[in-house]
């Protein structure tokens, strides 16, 4: 099964999975995944918590998520993948940050860096590759990283250059040399 355009590589098993079949069901599917998010938090501010500074670690986070997410969705609707992937891998180190913070809530305030030394990115991610809760992060981080940090260049080669954001996106991985050329 493929995107829609004859050129583009099949869509993933895993985001099939999701019943993801092309752009508009994916678009579809994320718009509807916010209210997950929101009813995860909902279940979990509801247990009549005491504002500590876990939870108000796990309400920064969650805020962040919604907007991450709602902003990674106008991403895909304008046609702008640079931004939505971008803007996933955000969401996915906020919640490998939720799963930290979940899994070792007595180094919340090393999440935070109240101790001086906050957590890297890097210590949330490797967390949560490890974790069989988050089982497939490891795969999809890594492709999102990859698509982040390719450089996107002018043919001209002289300088680097976001293309517009009329570039289709056709659900095709950059070439392995990490360079693409815009004409």
């Amino acid at each position: 099964m493929t995107d829609g355009n004859a050129a583009s590589k099949p869509v993933p098993t895993w985001v099939q999975a999701h019943g993801i079949i092309d752009r508009p069901t994916g678009i579809e599917k994320a718009h509807a995944s916010r209210q997950l998010l929101v009813d995860a938090a909902t279940n979990a501010f509801g247990r009549n918590q005491q504002w500590t500074t876990a939870v108000m670690l796990l309400s920064g986070l969650v805020t962040r998520g919604i907007g991450l997410h709602n902003a990674a969705v106008a991403a895909l609707e304008a046609d702008n993948p640079f931004a939505a992937f971008t803007l996933i891998r955000s969401y996915a180190e906020n919640a490998a940050g939720i799963l930290y913070a979940a899994d070792h809530p007595n180094k919340v305030d090393r999440v935070l860096g109240l101790d001086g030394h906050p957590l890297s990115v890097g210590k949330l991610t490797a967390h949560a590759n490890r974790s069989p809760r988050f089982g497939g992060f490891k795969a999809v981080y890594s492709e999102l990283s990859e698509y982040a940090n390719t450089p996107i260049r002018c043919q001209s080669q002289s300088r680097r250059q976001w293309p517009s954001t009329a570039t289709s996106f056709d659900g095709q991985r950059h070439p392995p040399s990490g360079q693409a050329t815009i004409s």
